[in-house]
């Protein structure tokens, strides 16, 4: 074979061997730049999928609270106040899984923040519980006192709870005094000429056996407040 043919052969292949070179190049960088896209593309799915779920659970949170109507002020602003900062969080929370460096302290702060939403939507619970109870944060202090755990026992401890609160904030309006009408001898009241038989409104001691004061009212409306020492109920009563 002449020199210039083997020259031709020699040219031709280092011609080949770079644009099989070039080749595996140009396929080796379209595969990482399609990896790349792809892990981009999971993302972003991932990120808008977690977005999308999140949206959705506060919107149902938000519809749930808009059709709760609260029977207190008070419990009302304190939950929409927790409301907001629970949003607040949330948006932090976000902003901390977008983000690219997760070292210890984004960990940390994930942590923390999650643990402060528990906390909120704990605390909200219990707003709406001493919304619905008739004794308020009564009943809630002693919910929380027998640290209940969510089980089928803990509804049973509840209503056991709620309603003994009851019986003891009946016990305690007792206690305080009720009013009541008797007839009772005039020969008991000192201003026993005004009329033979008056409606005595008493209120009860703490014992009901005894009262202390009574409040006689005649017939033309004037009050007249007498001082009886301690005079037996089966005494008053005819």
């Amino acid at each position: 074979m002449s020199e210039p043919a083997e020259i031709n052969m020699l040219i031709d292949r280092k011609i080949k061997d770079a644009m099989s070179q070039n080749q595996n190049e140009i396929l080796q960088s379209i595969d990482r730049l399609m990896s790349s896209r792809l892990d981009t593309f999971q993302r972003s799915v991932h990120e808008t999928q977690r977005q999308l779920s999140e949206t959705q659970m506060s919107k149902i949170q938000q519809m749930n609270t808009e059709n709760y109507v609260f029977k207190r002020k008070g419990n009302e602003e304190q939950f929409k106040v927790n409301t907001k900062i629970a949003n607040k969080m949330k948006e932090a929370r976000s902003i901390l899984t977008e983000s690219q460096d997760n070292n210890e302290s984004t960990e940390g702060a994930m942590r923390n923040i999650c643990e402060g939403l528990d906390i909120l939507n704990h605390r909200q619970k219990l707003i709406k519980l001493a919304d619905q109870s008739e004794n308020g944060w009564r009943t809630v202090t002693e919910y929380e006192t027998h640290n209940l755990a969510d089980d089928s026992r803990r509804r049973k401890t509840y209503n056991t709870s709620r309603k003994q609160s009851v019986e003891e904030n009946e016990k305690r309006q007792k206690s305080l005094r009720h009013v009541q009408l008797l007839t009772v001898p005039h020969s008991l009241l000192d201003s026993a000429q005004l009329i033979n038989r008056v409606q005595l409104t008493f209120l009860w001691c703490i014992d009901p056996e005894n009262v202390m004061s009574v409040v006689c009212q005649d017939i033309g409306g004037q009050t007249i407040i007498n001082r009886v020492g301690k005079l037996r109920k089966k005494s008053l009563i005819r």
